[in-house]
C-alpha cells in the first residue's frame, strides 16, 4: 500500500525524520522501511537467485532495511552495502520519469549487470526481462 507524500512527510515529523529524510526515502522502492519487498540482496550475487529474507537477519542503511536469510549474508552486506544494494533505489531503471514516476518490480525478475543489481518489472504477460 503507498501513502501519499504528504502523509509520509506528516508521519516523518513526528517520527524524528526530517521533510528531507522522507523526500529520500520516496526515492526508493520501499514496502514501510523495507527494501527489495524483503528479498535479500547478497543471494542475487552469491547464488544467483533471488531468496526471501527473514525478519530476525536486517540491516537498516540510511534508514532503509534490507533482509538476509542467514547471518553470513548479513555480514557481508554489512561491510559493503553499496555492493549489493540495487541502483535507481530499486525501481525498474528502463522507465524511470522526468517527473519522478517509477514502475514496480519484480523481485524475482531480476539481472546481475557489470556487478549490480538490476530489478525489473513483470506482470502477467509482460516481463521486461525476457524481451
Amino acid at each position: 500500500m503507498k501513502f501519499p507524500v504528504y502523509f509520509l512527510i506528516l508521519f516523518s515529523s513526528f517520527a524524528g525524520f526530517s521533510h528531507s529524510d522522507a523526500y529520500r526515502l520516496k526515492q526508493y522502492n520501499l514496502v514501510g522501511s523495507l527494501a527489495i519487498k524483503g528479498y535479500e540482496p547478497v543471494a542475487y550475487f552469491s547464488l544467483g537467485k533471488a531468496v526471501k529474507g527473514k525478519k530476525d537477519f536486517f540491516y537498516t542503511d540510511d534508514g532503509v532495511s534490507y533482509h538476509f536469510s542467514n547471518a553470513t549474508d548479513q555480514q557481508i552486506f554489512q561491510e559493503n552495502p553499496a555492493k549489493y544494494k540495487p541502483p535507481y533505489g530499486g525501481w525498474y531503471s528502463g522507465a524511470m520519469g522526468k517527473d519522478g514516476t517509477s514502475v514496480e518490480v519484480d523481485p524475482e525478475s531480476f539481472k546481475i549487470i557489470n556487478g549490480q543489481l538490476f530489478l525489473f518489472y513483470n506482470r502477467v504477460f509482460n516481463n521486461i526481462l525476457t524481451t
